[in-house]
């Protein structure tokens, strides 16, 4: 018999992305697909089509889809999530990948008597466009070189490099299996040992 591999068991499963169409998300959903989840790409931006396509292209077997949602519309979300659990009947990974203000609350107390864990990823500094433009705007403002600010970041870092969406997705398809089952209302730290520093 072969030797089960750390992540077979999450083939088959099915993830909504948000915030999907570059950087960590798409990085999430293509290394998600590469372990057989069936991902569901949502993104305000146009281009979401286009990235599903180059996964579907890259992975044939994959049922997901792209679809256009502003998550500040609780309402597009809403039926961006029906839309998925209607489709394969259930939803088994959810990625808050796109940032938005929303009032506190203690999420992993409600979504747990649903046998349903939340954790946070923390990336810190990580190799996005966002990131980038930010970037820019602060090397302009010290006169310094967008390289030069690189360079600076870079030596903040223990391992000496950016977060990438596969680093997030690794976390992720722990936490979707058995072994992550049990964690859950976490701060997850993925920055290179940046705090630790």
């Amino acid at each position: 018999m072969a030797k089960k591999q750390l992540f077979d068991e999450v083939a088959g499963k099915v993830a909504v992305i948000t915030g999907a169409t570059r950087g960590l998300g798409q990085g999430t959903a293509e290394t998600l697909a590469e372990h057989g989840v069936h991902v569901v790409l949502a993104d305000i931006s146009p281009d979401v089509e286009k990235t599903f396509q180059a996964i579907a292209q890259a992975h044939p077997g994959n049922e997901g889809y792209a679809q256009r949602v502003d998550v500040a519309d609780e309402g597009a979300v809403r039926g961006l999530v029906e839309g998925a659990v209607r489709k394969f009947g259930r939803l088994d990974i959810m990625v808050n990948n796109a940032g938005m203000h929303l009032h506190e609350g203690m999420v992993a107390d409600m979504m747990a008597p649903y046998n349903v864990t939340v954790n946070a990823l923390c990336p810190r500094l990580a190799a996005t466009e966002m990131h980038w433009s930010f970037m820019r705007a602060e090397s302009a403002s010290r006169g310094i070189t967008f390289e030069a600010l690189q360079e600076e970041e870079l030596r903040t870092i223990p391992l000496g490099r950016y977060a990438l969406g596969r680093d997030m997705a690794g976390t992720i398809l722990w936490l979707a299996s058995a072994g992550g089952s049990y964690v859950t209302g976490q701060l997850l730290n993925l920055n290179g040992g940046l705090y630790f520093a």
